[in-house]
């Protein structure tokens, strides 16, 4: 084993021992850096990304209308607040999670440099994504999608899916999402001059506890929670929340050395 493929493996070990997932550390960590070594799959050539809508989105950004969207998206009363004092701690990061993030992008880039361009983690598992390093660059975010659902009669909202991203800006993020892998997970994020994201996801879960299929787009500020999407489903009730924080934001104790 290389001195860099040691690195990744302590690195995960390390970040995973501090999560609280209940499935098997070691063996998880085995797939994913044996996966990183040798699946081209998770190389995605930049032609074969989603291009569709995602490209006229990016342009749309780009060409100043983000700005309106913005005051529609924080002026629209009542819009996504009236039930956020009931969204379950888990939609937020807490600090010491960000941390580890910061941890785990740092021991990533050791090894793949500008190349990585982003970790999802679901599922049980964790995915990452490489991008030629001409092609990489831009400010890490972390991006927590957490899906509620509750029954008709219920008050209380509960966790069903969650996934936590970290993406470079103005990556396309493009994976399966669900036990099976037959749903996916898009996300693109741009970082507006004011501090704002504007953000442009897909999310279909199929096998999950809930099955949905929402698309959305909208500006959020870093760190707040947002309700970016929600419906119902015969007797369930679901609404997607989504948490977005610049990664250069999170304070790290003198002399760390992560």
């Amino acid at each position: 084993m290389t001195p860099d493929a040691d690195m990744l493996t302590s690195r995960l070990q390390g970040w995973r021992r501090r999560q609280d997932a209940i499935c098997d550390d070691t063996a998880l960590i085995r797939r994913v850096s044996a996966a990183i070594r040798s699946d081209p799959a998770i190389v995605p050539a930049p032609a074969l990304l989603p291009r569709h809508r995602w490209v006229e989105r990016s342009t749309w950004f780009t060409a100043g209308l983000a700005a309106a969207v913005a005051i529609a998206w924080f002026t629209w009363p009542g819009r996504e607040n009236g039930t956020a004092a009931d969204w379950p701690p888990s939609v937020r990061f807490a600090p010491r999670q960000l941390t580890e993030k910061a941890d785990l992008v740092e021991g990533m880039e050791a090894t793949f440099g500008a190349g990585l361009a982003w970790i999802v983690e679901h599922d049980r598992r964790v995915d990452v994504g490489l991008v030629p390093e001409s092609a990489g660059g831009g400010r890490q975010l972390a991006v927590r999608i957490v899906v509620l659902t509750r029954r008709a009669s219920d008050s209380a909202w509960q966790p069903a899916w969650r996934s936590d991203v970290v993406a470079r800006d103005e990556q396309v993020v493009d994976v399966a999402t669900g036990p099976g892998g037959t749903g996916r997970l898009r996300l693109w994020a741009h970082a507006l001059p004011d501090g704002a994201f504007a953000i442009d996801g897909e999310l279909t879960l199929a096998d999950a506890s809930v099955s949905l299929d929402a698309s959305y787009s909208g500006v959020q500020l870093p760190g707040q929670p947002r309700r970016v999407s929600g419906d119902r489903t015969r007797d369930v009730e679901w609404q997607i929340i989504q948490t977005v924080v610049p990664l250069e934001s999170i304070a790290r104790p003198s002399g760390e050395v992560g």
